[in-house]
């Protein structure tokens, strides 16, 4: 059974991500993005696939194999490319369907939008921690 907050993430989350990227590649399955969105599909399976067989190693004993022993530098090299191609592809899909319809360009502007305020806040903390070293 899965357990624990990393295997939630590498299972449910991965798998939401997947299905949104195959919503969006049937979107654009005309479009150059789909690539992107595959690329993104495939290694997201290939980190949920390697997570899991890496939770039912057991734990201490060495690996048997030189594929084993190659296994969780695949998952998170896999893991962080999904990731990164996760946040590269949804304003992709964003910034193209705001050129299409109404609801695309509204959706756009809150994002940009929540970005600014995510700006706002993390410039607010940087100012923070430099203000608690000087005072240190």
């Amino acid at each position: 059974m899965i357990s624990g907050t990393e295997n939630v993430y590498a299972l449910y989350a991965s798998l939401v991500m997947v299905v949104l990227l195959s919503i969006m590649t049937y979107f654009h399955r005309s479009n150059l993005l789909k690539y992107l969105y595959i690329a993104d599909i495939f290694c997201l399976i290939t980190y949920v696939i390697t997570s899991l067989i890496l939770d039912k190693q057991p734990v201490g004993v060495p690996a048997s194999s030189s594929f084993m022993k190659a296994l969780p530098i695949i998952c998170v090299l896999s893991g962080f490319a999904g990731f990164f191609l996760f946040i590269t592809a949804v304003p992709a899909f964003i910034k193209e369907m705001a050129t299409h319809n109404l609801l695309g360009k509204v959706i756009m502007g809150i994002g940009i939008a929540l970005y600014v305020l995510f700006d706002v806040y993390c410039f607010f903390y940087i100012l923070t921690a430099v203000h608690s070293l000087k005072s240190g």
